[in-house]
């Protein structure tokens, strides 16, 4: 098996970190040299090379379920509430 190691800068509340990544590529039998390997490799980090890249965000649990309650949750039908509950008592964290 091939796999490819990497860091990516990732941005959260306006710090930015590098995280380190590690991607499985594939198998000897569909890339039987390491220059194709490498290959796929560079595909993957075509776009963190790039010069116009932006580092990616990364969302807590609970921001990311407060944005899928106001974004999905509203459009949903009512008799949908009791997702609203099991949400709002199982992931959303209170002080």
């Amino acid at each position: 098996m091939w796999y490819g190691r990497y860091r990516e800068v990732v941005g959260d509340d306006g710090v930015t970190r590098r995280v380190k990544k590690n991607v499985l590529l594939g198998s000897k039998a569909e890339y039987p040299t390491k220059r194709l390997a490498e290959r796929a490799l560079d595909r993957l980090l075509f776009r963190i090379n790039d010069p116009g890249y932006r580092p990616s965000r990364v969302a807590t649990v609970e921001e990311f379920a407060e944005r899928w309650k106001s974004e999905i949750l509203e459009r949903r039908k009512p008799q949908q509430g009791t997702q609203r509950i099991l949400i709002s008592t199982s992931i959303s964290f209170r002080a």
